[in-house]
């Protein structure tokens, strides 16, 4: 159970991504939300902004704040959105990651070999 989110004795997930209103993202969210309702986890997302900078919203990265919070809910386990770090390099993704590795983690696409990853082959896919 996780003390710090309620009394709660299903898990909590934290969902850290950018938006969930984005072409990609609101073609995932409906089925994250399905899948939590179905195995009895309680899903947070944390829909930060992408990291530091985004071409498309200079102040964008205010959003980053949500993401201490994230950190700060000491989850059962975090679900990340490798599409955070579009905009930055990879060891200062890495740093960002690194907070949340007292926890189980597992990223939307490849981000890191350390991670679990989701990973949808969107060309196999269309050719079958």
């Amino acid at each position: 159970m996780n003390t710090k989110t309620g009394n709660s004795s299903h898990p909590a997930i934290g969902l850290l991504i950018e938006g969930i209103t984005g072409p990609y993202q609101s073609g995932i969210w409906p089925g994250m939300v399905e899948s939590a309702r179905e195995e009895g986890v309680r899903l947070l997302c944390y829909c930060g902004g992408a990291l530091e900078v985004s071409p498309q919203n200079p102040w964008e990265y205010q959003r980053n704040s949500l993401f201490d919070i994230a950190e700060k809910d000491r989850l059962d386990g975090y679900i990340i959105s490798g599409s955070l770090g579009g905009f930055i390099s990879r060891d200062r993704f890495i740093e960002f990651v690194d907070r949340f590795r007292d926890r189980p983690l597992i990223s939307l696409i490849p981000i890191l070999e350390s991670i679990p990853a989701v990973y949808v082959d969107n060309h196999k896919g269309m050719y079958d």
